[in-house]
């Protein structure tokens, strides 16, 4: 476990990297960065991860939905 998460008590959670990582070895058909402002201590901000995204894999699509708003997946 990453010391600083462990300091934070922030379990199980994966870095921007490794969600980037992640996300380019699946290639899903999008990708919905999820948990943000969710839990205090756990404050990644999506468009990080959408910025790096953008670097490693710029082919790949993200969707950040707004808060609070429901969305269709088909």
């Amino acid at each position: 476990m990453n010391l600083i998460k462990k300091l934070h008590g922030i379990i199980g959670n994966l870095s921007i990297k490794e969600s980037v990582k992640l996300c380019t070895k699946l290639m899903p058909q999008n990708v919905i960065p999820s948990h943000f402002d969710m839990i205090k201590g756990n404050t990644a901000a999506p468009v990080k991860f959408i910025n790096l995204m953008k670097i490693k894999n710029p082919e790949q699509k993200v969707f950040v939905p707004d808060l609070c708003k429901d969305i269709l997946i088909k």
